[in-house]
């Protein structure tokens, strides 16, 4: 079974070291310490599948770069916003995003972008409300039990 440096799969992924370090620890639960750790090919091949690596032809890659030029990465706003994924992937999908279509590598124009924000705030007052009433219903658990 040969083995791929993480700093030359990060290079084939089009991404930086530190970047897939973070992607790999987020998603996998793997923590790659250093650009020469050497990864086994099923990791390499299970980040490949969850990034959705494939042989594209040359022109539909440039045509994908020029994509990616033209917004931002739902990865860099989660690290942007310090916001967690599953609230952005949740807002995504109260926006019409398709939840297979949503992934750390999902390019955002600016208008979605801008939909995105009020989507977060509505997404961050539910899990508020839902904390608030969690903290009531034990709080009355604890009367009763007096």
């Amino acid at each position: 079974m040969s083995k791929l440096k993480a700093s030359e799969l990060a290079k084939e992924l089009g991404m930086t070291y530190k970047d897939l370090a973070l992607f790999t620890e987020e998603n996998l639960g793997i923590t790659i310490k250093s650009p020469s750790t050497k990864l086994d090919e099923e990791v390499v091949q299970t980040i490949k599948d969850m990034i959705g690596i494939s042989e594209e032809p040359v022109e539909e890659k440039k045509q994908e770069e020029k994509q990616e030029e033209e917004g931002k990465k739902v990865f860099d706003i989660h690290q942007e916003w310090k916001v967690p994924f599953e609230d952005i992937k949740e807002a995504l999908i109260m926006i019409g995003f398709k939840e297979d279509e949503i992934s750390n590598f999902t390019v955002l124009d600016d208008k979605t972008i801008e939909k995105l924000k009020p989507a977060l705030e509505e997404v961050k007052r539910r899990k508020e409300e839902e904390e608030r009433k969690r903290k009531e219903e034990e709080e009355k658990e604890k009367e009763e039990e007096k």
